[in-house]
């Protein structure tokens, strides 16, 4: 419209014609539409949409800092950390399977900040909200960068032993993967190459791995040689980088009936003794890895267990896995402890967003013992949270296909609702995070402290 005006010849207004010529007779000229549109293209850079077209501001005081391919502004949280952050993902050779390589990535020279730079590329898709920052009073000790690079083609098992001579554990999580597309195998392969890059040890996988799709009638599997098991997991994350880590697998809801009525939970934990990599000892379980001079336990809940489910709402909350809960925390001498269940109860997903019961249930046993992070799924987005208490949840759901936001949770510092996965440094003190989408791209990064809780929200 301002181009077509800019573009009238003066000698075609004239006074006599219509309310549209006297309207050209503005005589706009091409540096004030230029100035106009530069106008709306800064004030669009302060404006993301959601799916459904509303508006949403974007906070200035969120941990990121927008990046584009001429200008790079960082933010350093961590210094102590030492990395090398590609922002388009790492490149590798190309393997010669079936399944297509993600799209190609930009080739740029890896640069050299601090592991704690936070950046971010964002889509339209994703959202910057205003968190608690991360609080980088504390400063950990240099890191020297170790190689992994002598694991390659060793068994899960044998490289979470040789951990314990080194400082540093790299590790990802996806969930709600039960379900093969496109995006998908392009998922599986970022994973591969970022686990590559950084020598990632293991992976927690947060529920929900197998649902109904149009070759497999129901959701879970029937036994342990379920063809669902080969067709979506072990031809999907065939990569060699993914083949030498251990999976920590949780137990989602489309595992039991109403989800699953054919299936078989136990079908799951005995593929365990079939699999070198799936990992699946009991419906609820712990698991102690250990590095030079620290270590970190997972706890692994079922929260959809039939038996215990409906007691959420008494004054008795799952009085079987809780007290088992409390006991191994207890006893726990690991210096992080992370905890893995499908249901979140922090979440901004449109289907099953914060749940205040579950919260409510499980959060005093959490701070109880100092447990500094949680993983769930359920929720098909992906999103980190953190509130007044410093206690980190990650909603890592975005595996297969997604769902859309709901009510943004007022803890929620990032969230993105397409496919992607999240990458996790740590050593003694700090744990550096990643959430990357399925071509490989970092959207956004932040860092935490070991002892970064408080003692209350």
């Amino acid at each position: 419209f301002f181009f077509g005006m800019a573009g009238v010849p003066h000698h075609a207004h004239t006074s006599g014609k219509t309310s549209c010529s006297r309207i050209v007779n503005f005589k706009f000229s091409a540096p004030i539409v230029v100035v106009v549109l530069l106008g709306l293209v800064w004030y669009n850079g302060f404006l993301f949409l959601e799916p459904s077209g509303q508006v949403v501001p974007v906070s200035h005081a969120s941990l990121t800092i927008t990046v584009n391919e001429h200008h790079h502004h960082h933010h350093h949280i961590n210094k102590g950390f030492n990395d090398q952050v590609h922002r388009d993902g790492p490149q590798l050779p190309k393997r010669k399977h079936a399944t297509p390589s993600p799209t190609p990535m930009k080739s740029e020279e890896p640069q050299t900040p601090p592991l704690g730079v936070t950046t971010q590329e964002a889509p339209s898709n994703s959202h910057h909200l205003e968190g608690t920052n991360v609080d980088t009073s504390t400063r950990s000790t240099s890191v020297s960068a170790l190689s992994l690079a002598g694991f390659d083609g060793l068994e899960p098992d044998e490289v979470l032993r040789r951990l314990e001579d080194h400082q540093e554990i790299t590790f990802l999580s996806i969930g709600d993967w039960g379900r093969n597309s496109p995006p998908k195998t392009m998922l599986a392969d970022a994973m591969a190459q970022w686990s590559e890059r950084e020598n990632a040890a293991f992976i927690l996988s947060c529920g929900d791995s197998f649902y109904s799709s149009p070759t497999h009638k129901n959701h879970g599997i029937a036994s342990v040689h379920d063809p669902y098991i080969k067709e979506c997991f072990e031809d999907v994350f065939h990569h060699p980088a993914l083949q030498r880590q251990k999976w920590f697998i949780s137990i989602g809801n489309h595992d039991y009936p109403p989800h699953a009525p054919t299936t078989n939970i136990q079908a799951q934990v005995a593929y365990t003794k079939l699999s070198k990599r799936w990992y699946l000892p009991a419906p609820y379980y712990t698991y102690k890895v250990k590095a030079k001079g620290w270590s970190v336990e997972i706890f692994v809940l079922d929260h959809y267990d039939p038996k215990e489910y409906n007691s959420i709402n008494t004054a008795n909350p799952y009085p079987v896995q809780f007290p088992w809960l409390e006991q191994k925390l207890k006893a726990s001498t690991a210096d992080w402890k992370i905890m893995l269940c499908h249901r979140p109860f922090y979440s901004s997903g449109s289907w099953h967003g914060t749940y205040p019961l579950w919260k409510k249930a499980i959060y005093p046993i959490l701070m109880k013992y100092k447990v500094q992070v949680y993983f769930a799924g359920d929720d098909h987005i992906l999103e980190a949270l953190k509130d007044s208490a410093g206690f980190v949840h990650i909603v890592s759901g975005a595996g297969s296909h997604m769902h859309g936001f709901g009510r943004t949770d007022r803890n929620s510092l990032f969230k993105f609702n397409k496919h992607g996965f999240t990458l996790h440094k740590m050593n003694h003190t700090h744990m550096h995070t990643k959430l990357i989408d399925f071509n490989g791209k970092v959207l956004y990064e932040f860092d935490i402290t070991r002892d970064g809780l408080r003692s209350k929200v």
